[in-house]
């Protein structure tokens, strides 16, 4: 439960960053969608349907939509990743 709250929250965020188009808003939302992702993949069996479902509950009208593609936008081309050992669950 706790993995998917932190997934949840995550997208909330990339969602106003997304709304306001704040780019920093936007690196710092990344981020933290990237750690809730590792955080459900590490503790869930079926974490990539999990993970769509929490997706699907979140972005759930076309103003959500809307800034949540204007988000995924700001980030094309970026790289993120690495083999980092810090606990992704907060």
């Amino acid at each position: 439960q706790a993995a998917l709250d932190q997934n949840t929250r995550a997208l909330q965020e990339s969602i106003i960053a997304g709304s306001a188009a704040d780019s920093e808003g936007i690196f710092q939302a990344a981020s933290l969608v990237l750690r809730a992702v590792d955080c459900v993949y590490e503790t869930m069996d079926d974490s990539s349907a999990e993970i769509s479902f929490i997706e699907d509950a979140v972005v759930n009208t076309p103003e959500r939509t809307d800034a949540y593609i204007r988000f995924n936008e700001a980030l094309d081309g970026q790289f993120f990743g690495g083999g980092d050992s810090e606990n992704p669950c907060q």
